[in-house]
């Protein structure tokens, strides 16, 4: 069995330095990455709905609404800055809990979190984090901001 999931990429630029940094989040103890750091994701499950008409919003919302509302792993404290979330790319994987299809998406955000840390993405984002992150989430965290930064770089 496969499992399907979402990835959110939490993005914004610092403005005293104008660095891109990403907010990581520690997995909780009894986890299977207990410890680690990484991006919010979600599991796609049998009762999320998805969108089927051009204008109703993201097909993932009710993924990203357990990552974004009060109960998810950003616990407020950020919001996205524009909605939907830019989807970077699909990516099959094996991880410690098994096969994984993962729809990677990268959205600017705004605020101080409640939980988690910014940190600079740049060389390397492991350098800049805490201590150890996910090791499938470090190139996919990279390849979005580079996709954020060239998004920023088209905008007025």
């Amino acid at each position: 069995m496969v499992l399907p999931t979402v990835e959110l990429v939490p993005l914004r630029t610092n403005p005293d330095t104008g660095q891109t940094e990403v907010l990581l989040t520690q997995r909780p103890a009894g986890d299977i990455w207990a410890g680690e750091w990484h991006v919010p994701g979600a599991a796609v499950i049998a009762t999320d709905k998805a969108s089927v008409e051009p204008g109703e919003g993201n097909q993932f919302g009710d993924a990203f609404g357990r990552l974004l509302g009060s109960n998810g792993e950003l616990k407020a404290g950020v919001t996205p800055t524009h909605w939907p979330p830019r989807e970077l790319r699909p990516e099959l994987r094996m991880t410690r809990r098994g096969p994984e299809v993962s729809i990677v998406h990268f959205v600017e955000v705004d605020g101080e979190p409640k939980v988690g840390v910014f940190v600079p993405v740049g060389e390397s984002v492991e350098a800049a984090a805490p201590s150890k992150v996910i090791s499938q989430h470090v190139k996919f965290i990279n390849d979005a901001a580079r996709a954020y930064e060239a998004q920023r770089a088209t905008q007025p």
